[in-house]
């Protein structure tokens, strides 16, 4: 097997499975983004004399999907489309963490390994 850099995609979309018409374009998490997002995500406390780390698996999770997903296409609020905005993917992931974002988070996650020859 070769990895060919040119064959690497930036941009994944992911369509509803259920629903074709809804598609969710994403891109992978940086090494860079990763960290800063963990470290945002993270906080420090002194217990009994000790500097602890507390991190927010929550709040990692809701600015993963903010930072990955970049367009949409297929989501509307009253039957007009609805923006990809900062606001509105926040919204939208407090509606949908356990099911569509979840399944948009592990699908970019798999298809991103399988970029690399990785597979579960």
């Amino acid at each position: 097997m070769t990895l060919d850099i040119r064959e690497y995609q930036d941009r994944i979309v992911i369509e509803h499975p259920s629903d074709p018409d809804v598609q969710i374009t994403c891109e992978p998490l940086s090494q860079r983004d990763w960290i800063v997002l963990r470290k945002t995500c993270t906080t420090k406390k002194r217990h009994k004399g000790l500097l602890e780390e507390e991190f927010d698996p929550a709040e990692f999770n809701e600015r993963t999907w903010a930072r990955c997903v970049v367009d949409w296409t297929g989501i509307t609020d009253g039957g007009q489309p609805w923006p990809c905005t900062e606001a509105n993917k926040t919204a939208f992931y407090k509606h949908y963490w356990n099911s569509v974002c979840a399944y948009v988070i592990d699908t970019l996650t798999e298809r991103h390994r399988a970029q690399g020859g990785f597979s579960d």
